[in-house]
Order: structure tokens, then C-alpha cells, then sequence
């Protein structure tokens, strides 16, 4: 179409490297990374970047496929790490971002990131202060805690199962609970939105919506 492409950001299905999946071998989502990688290629843009979970880094996709590929068609790529708690969203997402580029890279980028990672970690408490004084409740991700202080912590990764309440007579306290759940109070549905990165007029399915497909 003779339209120059400058920078191509890509983020493939996260489950197949995720820690909280099952990294199953050969699992097919995979597929789709290196689907982002070739359309790229075909575009040759001066800059590619793929997001995704830091589970990656220990990936034979990323080791074998994706850096080769990307070093056999010509591009400089460096693997960086960020949380998005170090850059103002109190939200811990740690995620790896493959850069390559079409010109040599200075290690800027590297140094960047390593400064932030130096810096203060947003709290809960940024972001919505009415918190201050009181206990949050969240599912939890892998084995950390489901209540946590909104003063001193984060937001734990959302995930869809975030969106669903916690049933407080049924839960199990888990280590590193700041409190007791009966203490604590959930994230309202448009505090989570927000957390996500999704506008205010993001509306969610009514709770009896069912996505069925086939696996």
C-alpha cells in the first residue's frame, strides 16, 4: 500500500507462559507470538515491541523462536523488565517487553528502566485516598494474600476472576493476610476498571452472560 510503518506493539495470549497457567508444551497460543513476530517482519518497521507476563523470559519461544528470528532478519533486540506499580499505576504488573530495532540500541532503554525500578511503588492509596484506614479484599493471584493493605501496597494482578466477590465465609486465610476478610471491604467495580487501564465507559456483561466456544 506504500504506507511506511514506523513501530509495530504487539501482546500476545499471556496464559501459555503465565505462572498462574499451566505452560503446557506445545500448547497452540503460543502460536500466536510468533504469528505477531512474522507479520511484523513484514512490515519491517524500525521498532517491534511485544508485552507480555515475565514468565515468558523462560520460554524456548522467546530463547528459540522470537529473538533468532528477529536477530536473523537484521534487528537489535534487548529484553527489559517494568512494573507498572514503579510508573505511577498502583497495580503490580510485572511484564518483559522485547524491543528490537532496526538501529543499534545505547542501552538507554535498559537504564531507564533501571531508575525506575529504583523509585517509590505507587500504593493503592494514590489513586483512590477514601481507602486510608481500611483493608482491601481481592482474589488472589497464585499463593499470595486475598486481603491486603491499601496504604502500603499495590493492587494485586487483576484477572477475570478479580471481577467476581470473594465468598468471605468461605475463604481461607492465606500468609501475608493483612487482616482478617470479615475486616475488609472489596474494590468497587469501577476502582478494578480503572486499575485495568479500561475508560470509565467500559460497561461489563451482566453476570449471567455466558462466552461458550469450543477448545
Amino acid at each position: 500500500s506504500g504506507i511506511r510503518v514506523d513501530a509495530v506493539l504487539m501482546s500476545p495470549p499471556c496464559q501459555p507462559f503465565s505462572d498462574a497457567g499451566k505452560r503446557m508444551e506445545g500448547d497452540p497460543r503460543t502460536n500466536v507470538a510468533i504469528a505477531c513476530i512474522d507479520i511484523a517482519l513484514k512490515l519491517r518497521p524500525r521498532l517491534i515491541c511485544l508485552e507480555n507476563v515475565v514468565g515468558m523470559k523462560k520460554s524456548p519461544i522467546l530463547r528459540n523462536r522470537i529473538i533468532p528470528t528477529l536477530e536473523g532478519s537484521g534487528y537489535h533486540v534487548s529484553v527489559t523488565t517494568c512494573d507498572a506499580a514503579q510508573c505511577g499505576v498502583p497495580s503490580r504488573r510485572r511484564r518483559i517487553f522485547v524491543v528490537a530495532t532496526s538501529y543499534k540500541q545505547d542501552g538507554r532503554l535498559e537504564r531507564h528502566l533501571a531508575a525506575i525500578g529504583r523509585g517509590p511503588t505507587a500504593v493503592l492509596t494514590d489513586w483512590f485516598p477514601d481507602l486510608k484506614g481500611r483493608l482491601v479484599r481481592l482474589w488472589p493471584c497464585h499463593n499470595g494474600p486475598g486481603v491486603f493493605d491499601p496504604e502500603r501496597k499495590p493492587c494485586p494482578p487483576i484477572r477475570t476472576a478479580s471481577f467476581t466477590p470473594i465468598m468471605t465465609d468461605r475463604y481461607n486465610p492465606r500468609p501475608g493476610d493483612a487482616g482478617s476478610i470479615h475486616d475488609s471491604i472489596p474494590l468497587t467495580i469501577p476502582q478494578r476498571i480503572k486499575l485495568c487501564g479500561l475508560p470509565e465507559s467500559f460497561h461489563l456483561p451482566p453476570i449471567e452472560y455466558i462466552c461458550m466456544g469450543k477448545t
